[in-house]
């Protein structure tokens, strides 16, 4: 299931609030990846396995730099922008925003053959998440592991960019990880993100930042998402060109 070919588009929820520079740099054209290590969730794959991984050197028999977990980075997507618990749990109930990736574009900077700074053996797979009813004993890789959870999770349809081998450097030369994750570089190229989805309790000033972004570069389709007064999901509501300012309600399957 893991190899099944994604949605033409892929959504990342994201706060706003005190992670709006980070929202930025990602709209400006990086991709943030947290460090597989802190990532949170008590039913994911890696926390079965962690006290294994942390010792399973990038290479065998390699006995220098972090372990191989602390090279790891995880971006997550989601297949849909209409979940409920999503908004609530990862755009900070609908004040923050949903971002609209090209798999296709996406998938080209994946597949881009280029030396990389940041070791030479960095690489990124985008994978579907497998939920499972029980995690087995052992994980052949950090791959494996970083795309199970437990299907207690399967609402939220996830897709995982899982990124490999990092090694942070300065000066050329590799140092101690700080922070909670990672920005891919060069630019992802070309633009990936194509919409932005807005909370409607979204501050307002963050409003005006993003939508003078949308001024910027009307290539992207920035909408206003809010529960639908009927109880049936959720609605967004999208700001064109085309009508200079005003709101056109669109009701997509997805």
């Amino acid at each position: 299931m893991s190899n099944s070919k994604p949605p033409d588009t892929l959504y990342r929820y994201r706060p706003t609030g005190a992670g709006l520079g980070r929202l930025l740099n990602e709209l400006s054209g990086t991709l943030f990846c947290a460090y597989a290590e802190v990532l949170n969730d008590p039913f994911d794959g890696l926390r079965k396995d962690q006290a294994e991984l942390t010792h399973y050197p990038l290479k065998p028999g390699s006995a220098s730099g972090p372990p191989i977990i602390k090279r790891s980075g995880v971006a997550c997507f989601s297949e849909t922008w209409r979940s409920a618990p999503m908004w609530a749990h990862y755009s900070a109930s609908y004040t923050g925003v949903c971002l609209g990736y090209s798999t296709a574009a996406l998938q080209m900077q994946i597949d881009a053959k280029h030396a990389h700074p940041n070791g030479p053996n960095f690489q990124h797979k985008l994978m579907r998440v497998d939920y499972l009813d029980s995690f087995p004993d052992k994980f052949d890789s950090v791959a494996a592991a970083l795309k199970s959870k437990s299907r207690d999770w399967e609402y939220e349809k996830e897709w995982r960019l899982i990124s490999e081998g990092f090694v942070p450097f300065m000066d050329g030369k590799p140092i101690d990880q700080k922070g909670t994750g990672f920005h891919i570089d060069p630019r992802l190229s070309p633009r990936v993100i194509t919409e932005i989805m807005i909370g409607h309790r979204i501050d307002n000033s963050e409003r005006h930042v993003l939508f003078d972004l949308w001024r910027a570069d009307k290539s992207l389709n920035v909408y206003t998402v809010w529960p639908a007064k009927d109880g049936s999901g959720l609605e967004r509501s999208r700001t064109s060109n085309e009508t200079s300012g005003r709101e056109e309600k669109v009701r997509p399957n997805v």
